[in-house]
């Protein structure tokens, strides 16, 4: 009886530190900046499946970037006619896979500083900073010098709570034409 008291006590207080921590690590103030690190780091990686993983399902690509679905026809000739291609989501990481190819030795740096969070009681959280974008050598995609301001609204998304980004004011990143 004595060891499986002894069981059950380790099990409940693994259990409450498993809970405990899950509970701070969901707080915005470690989920946000952790969501703006996490697209960093996907862009110096340049792994485009992980930027367009930083992006909430419900983000609405055709409207946070017309400019650039203007022209998507032009871009799938320029990016094949493969099924990806048949989604907004499939287009923008194709074209992100493009652009990031163009960046093997001069990897895009994203700079950023949160400025404002303010958790919404919808459970949205907008988040006001400043954005740059450039490479070392320099980028035909950049932000330059960087964005003051701009808003974004988060969304939790998963069984961890991370934070995606559901909307944004627009960015003014300097694109290839294709």
């Amino acid at each position: 009886m004595g060891r499986a008291r002894l069981a059950l006590v380790v099990a409940v207080a693994l259990t409450v530190a498993l809970v405990g921590w899950q509970v701070w690590n969901a707080r915005s103030e470690v989920q946000v900046p952790a969501t703006f690190g996490r697209l960093a780091e996907a862009l110096s990686d340049n792994d485009a499946a992980a930027v367009v993983a930083c992006m909430h399902p419900d983000y609405d690509w055709r409207g946070q970037w017309p400019e650039l679905y203007a022209r998507q026809e032009r871009a799938r000739e320029v990016l094949g006619n493969g099924p990806e291609l048949s989604s907004p989501r499939g287009l923008a990481q194709a074209g992100l896979k493009r652009v990031l190819a163009l960046h093997v030795l001069n990897r895009l740096v994203l700079s950023w500083r949160i400025t404002a969070v303010e958790e919404r009681p919808d459970g949205l959280v907008v988040v006001k900073c400043d954005l740059g974008l450039d490479a070392p050598n320099g980028s035909l995609a950049a932000i330059r010098p960087p964005a003051e301001d701009l808003h974004f609204t988060l969304k939790r998304y998963g069984i961890l709570g991370r934070y995606r980004i559901l909307r944004h004011d627009p960015i003014p990143v300097r694109t290839p034409n294709l």
